[in-house]
């Protein structure tokens, strides 16, 4: 009988240290898994920007800023535009400037709920502003994950590139 108790003892510490690896093993897949949709989602960010980008090239042509300012037709088109490309996935799709002080300025927001769109010129407060300026500055395509308790999202940046 001492026997049988000490080989249940013995399969219990086994099948507990194998449920803590199994976890372990769990844990690490998931994560993996989450890297790889983060990096999907990227490149499905990445072709939305280069099309923003081609689409307001060639819709607007050089001097897109000035052409937004002087222009209320356009930028409601711009909005129209952008809402396009707004999905349960990409919620929030704006063009962002910098003013002649460095402040980030809405030109254009064609979000999902309008009552968090931000209006022509009014000033922008991102997250990260290290990371917009350096997409400023760089004119690279820059990301970054943000988290709140239940979700995850990616904030991806994409510069549009005027030519002159």
């Amino acid at each position: 009988m001492k026997k049988i108790l000490n080989y249940n003892i013995l399969l219990l510490i086994l099948l507990t240290f194998f449920l803590i690896y199994a976890i372990f093993q769990i844990n690490k897949v998931l994560s993996q898994l989450s890297k790889e949709i983060q990096l999907i989602e990227i490149e499905y960010a990445k072709s939305y920007g280069k099309n923003i980008s081609k689409l307001m090239r060639n819709k607007i042509g050089k001097n897109l800023v000035e052409k937004i300012t002087q222009n209320n037709k356009l930028r409601i088109e711009l909005n129209r535009i952008l809402e396009l490309f707004a999905t349960n996935q990409f919620k929030y799709v704006y063009l962002v400037t910098l003013d002649k002080v460095g402040n980030f300025r809405y030109l254009s927001d064609g979000s999902i709920d309008i009552k968090d769109r931000g209006e022509f010129w009014q000033k922008f407060y991102p997250k990260k502003d290290y990371i917009w300026e350096k997409a400023f500055e760089k004119g690279t395509t820059e990301w970054f994950s943000q988290k709140d308790i239940s979700t995850i999202w990616i904030t991806f940046l994409y510069p549009i590139k005027e030519e002159h």
